[in-house]
């Protein structure tokens, strides 16, 4: 029932059989906690040098003596001789001295590999004082998109939406980056429910009505991820240059890029975003940007135990509310459930549809469905090409 599920490299795997791991559904990362903002700090901890330079004085004398004493209230409970990794294979001593800094205190119980995929490792740390969830990645630029990850936690906690309260960000000392946040356990099934979604639906439109007057412009303050793809955040003043140029024409490109095999999509793409900024221009001048989740699946939702729905795994930026809404009629090749009418309903009763509410959601669709063509597959190409046409 503590367990937590990881990564989005489940998307061969069907969502009945994730829930019966007792954690609900998978998507990039984990189920996370509601807690108090904070805002977070990168200091580079794990980017080189001792141990004592990483957490320092007396905190760095308490975590040798429990290097030397091991056992259950020990590091060595970390150790593989007690079911983990080795050490050194996730750079242990750098996320202790974070730990340490987060005033977590003893290590009680070593980490849980809750579900590994491929793009993030994810890990409880029981600790004396609370619970940490740690994500991994392994890859040189990981910590720009960790650091794109608290960016876009922060912005939603600001705007009013539970989401789990990012801790810190670092460096492992042989490459890659790691991502601590506080740890929540979320029960099983209740996102499915009726009530769940129209909590969540409620909370979205409540996020994107926040002081709407004080921004003016479309983009973020940070790069970001959508998976394993870069963001391009870089302010506009026109929503449809900026989802046209900066969302859209982008994944084409990655798409091209790919070993996928695509050519109507390839062929289509010029006059796609051509009709994309007509249908979009309408809107400049007349739209205000609101923060965005930027990837907003059930899969991205929990039910907390103590009654509390939020969303986790965001790629914010500042855009159309629309947006928030791509995954309405999904056309999922792996099956995983849509959010219910009761979300949409919700949603609808505080943000009212407008005219063309259709044609832009087929938009911001077909983007969504082509980011997953390139990380996942010819699988998606299908259906981008019957929204193509």
């Amino acid at each position: 029932p503590q367990s937590v599920l990881g990564t989005r490299g489940t998307m061969g795997l069907s969502f009945f059989s994730l829930v019966l791991t007792a954690t609900l559904i998978g998507s990039c990362t984990a189920f996370l906690p509601v807690a108090l903002p904070v805002r977070g700090a990168c200091d580079g901890i794990g980017s080189g040098g001792t141990l004592g330079r990483l957490i320092g004085g007396k905190a760095h004398q308490h975590l040798l003596q429990q290097v030397q004493r091991g056992g259950n209230g020990g590091v060595r409970g970390l150790l593989a001789a007690d079911g983990g990794l080795e050490m050194n294979d996730i750079g242990d001593l750098a996320i202790l001295g974070a730990l340490q800094k987060l005033r977590g205190g003893i290590v009680q119980k070593r980490r849980t590999i809750h579900f590994p995929g491929c793009i993030n490792e994810s890990y409880k740390f029981k600790c004396e004082n609370r619970n940490f969830f740690v994500k991994i990645n392994r890859s040189l630029n990981a910590n720009q998109m960790f650091e794109g990850e608290m960016g876009s936690l922060q912005a939603m906690r600001y705007a009013g939406m539970n989401a789990p309260r990012p801790l810190r960000a670092g460096d492992l000392p042989h490459g890659g980056s790691y991502l601590i946040m506080e740890h929540i356990p979320f029960q099983p099934f209740l996102m499915m429910e009726s009530t769940s979604q129209s909590t969540l639906g409620e909370q979205l439109a409540m996020m994107h009505l926040h002081q709407p007057e004080r921004h003016q412009f479309f983009g973020f303050g940070l790069p970001t991820r959508l998976g394993t793809t870069p963001m391009d955040n870089d302010w506009s003043a026109s929503w449809a240059d900026f989802f046209v140029d900066q969302r859209l024409k982008s994944v084409f490109e990655r798409l091209r890029d790919t070993k996928v095999e695509a050519d109507f999509l390839h062929d289509s793409a010029e006059a796609v975003c051509e009709r994309a900024k007509d249908i979009l221009r309408p809107l400049d001048g007349q739209l205000r940007p609101s923060i965005l989740h930027g990837d907003l699946w059930l899969g991205n939702s929990g039910f907390s135990k103590d009654g509390a729905v939020s969303v986790y795994d965001p790629s914010s930026f500042y855009g159309h509310s629309e947006f928030d809404l791509a995954f309405r009629e999904w056309p999922a090749p792996n099956g995983f459930p849509g959010l219910s009418d009761s979300f949409y309903t919700a949603y609808h009763f505080n943000i009212p549809r407008e005219d063309g509410y259709e044609e832009r959601g087929d938009l911001y669709r077909l983007f969504h469905l082509l980011n997953h063509a390139c990380m996942y597959g010819e699988e998606y190409v299908k259906y981008a090409e019957d929204v193509c046409r």
